[in-house]
């Protein structure tokens, strides 16, 4: 008996006017792929923002496309602001630019240019955190920009192949008479051995920075995970040299509701000096149970939490010990 397959919620496109073409592209290449979407085509200099409100609203999750004008567009700021309000889950796609506002920094992100769509890995890790049960049955269809850049290149690889049979067969007329050719040794490559086995259920890793690292004062993290659904992570940092009580928490990605992927990045904010060594520790809790503690010891701006230690009950699932080195931003 065939699994039913859940069918992921609908998909909000926040954009800026001069990024209107990309997104009514984009959203016409996510439905053919089974993510319903909702655009803003009013085109309006002075948006209705109850209305947008209301998409916003009616919207799973939230996918910015970071533009020239996206960053002082009321309307994107608007929705923005809406659906992290309303808990919502946020990826973005850098359309320009070299790094990604700061509000946007733990933000799951791909880069997009020249009018790309986004990757397959991008458009999967979409569909789980909107709801999708599954992924086997995503048919990525590639780009007709994409095929296009691809055409020279197949051209030149057959114009190749035709001048290799050409000087192939010239060498052999013109070696001498009895003269016997043998055949070129193969060379066999081995693939390297992907595991299809996942993780063991309930564990997080963190593969990237490494044990003993230099970081930047604003470092990016990786990891994989195999989480449930009702759980969540949290960085916690804590100096450890010279030794600070403090420890500061802020959410992994945007995976406060759940739904951590199995390779997950986010972005961590160490001291404001050098030479200073941190341990960085992943918090898994359930939702509920996060929410609350960050409620009860967030900042001011809402922007971490801190306390004297860890959250009780939380589990403790992976641990790094970091150096500061340079004072450098996110690229």
């Amino acid at each position: 008996m065939t699994q039913p397959t859940n069918t992921p919620g609908r998909l909000y496109i926040s954009h800026a006017p001069d990024g209107r073409a990309y997104a009514r592209k984009l959203a016409e290449y996510l439905q053919r792929v089974g993510i319903a979407t909702e655009v803003d085509n009013d085109g309006l200099p002075a948006p209705n923002m109850e209305k947008l409100r209301k998409r916003v609203d009616r919207s799973v999750g939230l996918l910015v496309l970071v533009t020239k004008e996206s960053a002082t567009s009321d309307q994107v700021g608007h929705e923005l602001d809406r659906a992290m309000e309303m808990g919502r889950p946020i990826f973005v796609l850098l359309l320009h630019g070299k790094r990604l506002p700061l509000l946007l920094n733990q933000c799951p992100y791909e880069v997009a240019r020249w009018s790309r769509m986004p990757s397959a890995a991008f458009v999967s890790q979409l569909y789980q955190a909107l709801g999708g049960s599954s992924t086997s049955q995503i048919a990525l269809i590639e780009p007709a920009a994409q095929r296009r850049a691809a055409a020279p290149l197949l051209v030149l690889s057959a114009l190749a192949a035709v001048l290799l049979v050409i000087g192939g067969g010239y060498w052999i007329g013109s070696r001498p008479r009895g003269e016997t050719v043998s055949p070129p040794t193969p060379t066999v490559t081995t693939a390297p051995v992907v595991s299809e086995n996942p993780a063991p259920p309930d564990t997080v890793t963190i593969t990237s920075p490494q044990e003993g690292a230099v970081v930047h004062r604003c470092e990016r993290v990786r990891g994989t995970a195999n989480l449930p659904d009702n759980k969540t992570m949290l960085f916690a940092r804590n100096r450890t040299g010279p030794p600070d009580a403090v420890w500061y928490f802020n959410y992994v990605g945007t995976y406060q509701n759940g739904f951590v992927p199995p390779e997950w990045a986010g972005t961590v904010y160490f001291g404001s000096a050098t030479r200073q060594s941190y341990d960085l520790v992943i918090v898994v809790m359930e939702v509920k149970a996060a929410a609350r503690f960050w409620q009860q010891h967030k900042s001011e701006d809402n922007s971490y939490a801190f306390a004297n230690d860890l959250p009780a009950g939380a589990e403790r699932a992976a641990l790094v010990r970091v150096r500061q080195g340079t004072m450098d931003d996110c690229e």
